[in-house]
């Protein structure tokens, strides 16, 4: 953890005068963004990205209007196995978006917004793999972890 965070503070000030500086500013605003990213493997060191959705949430509204949904060009681990996961067939990544693009897209869209998502650490964990090479930093947003509150409302549900 206090790694994180001296990483994190060097980024911030590395970054302070770059293309990505509002990555780091403090988030004042009312919305989060809701991500959920499709992989090859559940290993977050051997991963490679499938696709990359996201959107943005306003109070209680979700902003459907206001999403990011990428498909990326095919990786070479997309196997059998991992499409019986995520059920996207190499077929289905056609034309897909080469990664570097991708993952810029997803930068400007998330800003720095929350990130909110169901084990929301292993999908951050793997972007960053491919974030830190080529922007020279990672994710410095907050998360907000929704399995958690998923298994209290069972829990609560369970106990009535």
């Amino acid at each position: 953890m206090v790694l994180k965070t001296i990483r994190s503070a060097t980024d911030k000030w590395t970054h302070k005068d770059g293309e990505y500086a509002f990555m780091f500013e403090p988030y004042d605003g009312d919305e989060v963004v809701a991500l959920d990213c499709e992989m090859t493997d559940l290993d977050p060191q051997k991963a490679e990205l499938v696709s990359i959705a996201a959107v943005k949430i306003k109070g209680t509204q979700v902003l459907t209007s206001d999403k990011l949904d990428i498909k990326l060009q095919k990786p070479e681990s997309l196997t059998g196995d991992s499409i019986k996961i995520h059920r996207i067939r190499g077929v289905d990544l056609r034309g897909g978006e080469v990664l570097a693009d991708a993952l810029q897209q997803l930068l400007e869209f998330v800003g720095n917004r929350p990130i909110m998502g169901y084990y929301i650490n292993y999908d951050i964990t793997v972007l960053n793999r491919f974030i830190r090479p080529r922007f020279g930093f990672s994710l410095p947003n907050k998360t907000i972890e929704l399995s958690n509150s998923y298994l209290d409302k069972v829990k609560m549900l369970m106990a009535n």
